[in-house]
This record gives structure tokens, sequence and C-alpha cells, in this order.
């Protein structure tokens, strides 16, 4: 059977951090792309910062290709931070 989990931040209801996450307002808009392996790791650090970011956006994949990121960002965009993967 599995572990009853929070709806918000994924954790299971005994570790649920939404209570300690304090929401940031962002001058920009924020993308996150989160790699699927990350989403059930126990951080899930991206679910962290999309909770404390309101307006940001989570989406989840392994590779975006142009068409894909074009969709996702339609408007050309100054500043773009990419997590290196090592």
């Amino acid at each position: 059977m599995a572990r009853a989990s929070c709806p918000q931040c994924l954790r299971p209801q005994a570790t649920c951090i939404c209570g300690f996450v304090t929401p940031t307002a962002s001058a920009c808009e924020v993308l996150i792309l989160q790699h699927p392996l990350e989403q059930h790791h126990a951080k899930n650090s991206a679910r962290l910062l999309h909770l404390s970011l309101p307006g940001s956006r989570l989406v989840v994949g392994e590779v975006f290709d142009d068409a894909a990121l074009q969709a996702l960002m339609p408007e050309p965009k100054a500043t773009v931070l990419l997590y290196p993967p090592t």
C-alpha cells in the first residue's frame, strides 16, 4: 500500500514541507524544466522552487526540441539559466 502524499509538495504526508514554503514574488517569468528522474527524488528541488515562485511554470521532460521550447517560451527572452548536468 502506497503512503499518502501531499498533493502540493508531493512528499509523504509525514514529511510535508508546505508549511515552510515562503512564496517570493519574481520580477520575471520563470520556467523550470525538470528531468523526470528528479521528479520523484526525495529532495525534488525543482518542485520546491516552483512552490516558492508564484506564477512559475514547472514542466517535466528529458528532451526539449526547438519546437517544444518555442511552445513553452513563445517570446524571445533576454536571460536563460541552464543547470549543468554534472
